[in-house]
C-alpha cells in the first residue's frame, strides 16, 4: 500500500463521500423529526449507516489493492476481501432498495450515493487496471 494509491482512491471516492456527508448533515438537521416519524424514514436512517459501511469497505479494498507503479486488480484478492466485498455489495443493494422505496429527506442524498458509488468504484478500478 502506497500513499499515491491512497490519494488516487480518495480522489475517486470523494464524490460518494460527499453524497454521504450531505446525507449525514441532513440526518443531523432532522434527527428529532426522524425519530418520531414512520417506519420508512427509520429505514432510511439505518440505510445511512449501511452506506457508510459500504463506502469504508470499498475504499479500504481499493486502497489496499491499488498499485501506483504496476497494473492493479490483476491477481485475485485474498479470501477476506471476497467476504468484505460481498458485505459491501449487499449493503449497497439494501441502501438502493431502501432509497427507492423509502420516504423522507434522506432519500435524495442516498439515491445520489447509490448512483455515484458504483460509477466511481468502477472508474478507479479501470484506471488501475489499464496502467
Amino acid at each position: 500500500m502506497q500513499i499515491q494509491g491512497i490519494l488516487i482512491v480518495a480522489l475517486f471516492m470523494g464524490l460518494p463521500a460527499i453524497c454521504l456527508t450531505y446525507a449525514w448533515v441532513v440526518w443531523g438537521m432532522n434527527r428529532t423529526g426522524l425519530t418520531q416519524s414512520g417506519w420508512k424514514e427509520k429505514l432510511l436512517t439505518r440505510a445511512l449507516g449501511l452506506g457508510t459501511l459500504c463506502l469504508f469497505l470499498v475504499s479500504a479494498f481499493l486502497g489496499h489493492e491499488y498499485h501506483w507503479d504496476s497494473q492493479s486488480f490483476v491477481d485475485p484478492p485474498n479470501y477476506y476481501w471476497l467476504i468484505l466485498n460481498r458485505i459491501s455489495a449487499v449493503s449497497w443493494f439494501l441502501v438502493c432498495l431502501v432509497a427507492a422505496f423509502g420516504r423522507g429527506k434522506l432519500r435524495r442524498p442516498l439515491s445520489l450515493w447509490c448512483i455515484t458509488m458504483p460509477l466511481c468504484t468502477y472508474s478507479c478500478m479501470y484506471m488501475g487496471f489499464i496502467y
